[in-house]
């Protein structure tokens, strides 16, 4: 969770069950001053959340996760952006979970729990805010799988082409795949991936990633790593 302000960081290949105190997300933006941060390469078995509790949070960039929104109360979309964070950017995800069942709601008095995309959403009705639709209108989209869909969503209409700020052209042609890099910080595989159990493929997660061996995302995606060292190491019996 970002209880400050932060901007240029790098997150990256973690293994993340959820955020104490919300059990449903894995990763949350929570604090005002969070911009241009980077989220690559983590599996999240709980959701992504972009609160409006103490500021706003722009220009956040999701790239190669895998995230399950699957967390202890399954109560939250996989992506929960709320209203006034803008232009987010989410690229080459795998994204969703057997629960999900709706691909996008907008606004709070559609928010089910059940949604890979919950946008623009005031958080509770007793904000003294309105839903705001320039969330949806100011993300890309590109390149993500999901579990609603089924399939890999390569779609021009889901990329801010006709904003005023901050425009990006179609990274490609609508509705086929293009080439993604492997890392948006990284030139080459890093020393440390590899694990005693095994080595898995880098990149792990994406929609070029085929072969994969987590269950459900049409082979999308590997264990990465950190998540292999979960399962396999003992429980430090003194860890408090």
């Amino acid at each position: 969770m970002h209880n400050g302000a932060d901007t240029g960081s790098v997150f990256s290949h973690n293994f993340i069950r959820a955020v104490v105190d919300f059990p449903d997300a894995a990763i949350i933006d929570h604090d005002s001053g969070v911009a241009m941060v980077l989220y690559e390469g983590n599996d999240l078995v709980g959701g992504y959340v972009g609160d409006i509790i103490h500021g706003t949070h722009h220009f956040v960039t999701q790239f190669r996760n895998i995230v399950r929104g699957d967390g202890a109360v399954t109560g939250e979309a996989a992506q929960w952006i709320q209203a006034f964070n803008r232009f987010n950017n989410l690229v080459g995800n795998v994204l969703g979970g057997p629960k999900f069942a709706t691909y996008e709601t907008l606004g709070l008095l559609a928010y089910s729990g059940v949604e890979i995309y919950n946008l623009n959403s005031k958080r509770v009705p007793s904000y003294p805010i309105t839903d705001d639709s320039r969330v949806e209108a100011t993300m890309l989209r590109w390149g993500n799988y999901d579990t609603v869909s089924g399939a890999t969503r390569w779609n021009c209409a889901e990329v801010p082409t006709a904003i005023t700020s901050f425009s990006n052209a179609c990274p490609g042609a609508d509705g086929r795949p293009s080439a993604l890099p492997s890392s948006f910080y990284l030139s080459a595989r890093p020393s440390w991936w590899a694990t005693p159990w095994r080595t898995p493929p880098f990149p792990a997660i994406g929609p070029d990633v085929t072969g994969g061996d987590v269950s459900g995302y049409a082979g999308h995606a590997y264990r990465i790593p950190a998540r292999l060292c979960f399962e396999n190491t003992a429980v430090d019996p003194a860890y408090p």
